[in-house]
């Protein structure tokens, strides 16, 4: 299944948690860009639920909100992120690459799967990371967001 079917496939997780598209975020009057993250986690035993992280900055300040791919599951509240570490994060995608590579080959399945997506007025830019398998520049995208952002990866705990 090439790596464009995926990034369709990673969007359905955000319609199944009722989010709007990044596109339309970031058409709100309080936000002028966006990030997001969707993981879906590979099929094993214990598998966390899949999950979607959004940073939003908006005239002044940042926030961030994640939602897990779990039922009866109150909405995610809405906090703060420092601005310092947006902007650091914003360049390191940027430094590795975001907005001109393709999405990295999905070689094997059973793997834990990113759509990483940055989105501004008339601007929208996705791709596809198997994080398990990143090399080179695209472990580069998966090392940014490990590093600057790591409240997006984390396991719901039960």
């Amino acid at each position: 299944m090439s790596a464009r079917l995926r990034a369709d496939q990673l969007r359905q997780i955000a319609i199944q948690l009722r989010l709007p598209a990044l596109r339309d975020v970031v058409r709100s009057p309080m936000v002028s860009e966006a990030l997001r993250i969707t993981v879906a986690y590979a099929e094993a035993p214990r598998r966390p639920p899949d999950q979607v992280a959004t940073l939003m900055m908006g005239h002044t300040d940042v926030w961030q909100e994640v939602h897990y791919l779990l039922p009866d599951l109150p909405p995610a509240p809405r906090e703060p992120f420092p601005m310092r570490r947006y902007r650091e994060l914003k360049r390191a995608l940027f430094q590795a690459g975001l907005d001109r590579l393709d999405d990295q080959p999905v070689r094997s399945q059973g793997r834990d799967l990113w759509l990483l997506e940055r989105a501004s007025a008339h601007y929208h830019r996705d791709l596809v990371l198997v994080p398990g398998e990143a090399s080179d520049v695209h472990l580069k995208l998966v090392e940014a967001v490990r590093l600057h952002w790591p409240e997006a990866l984390q396991e719901l705990q039960r």
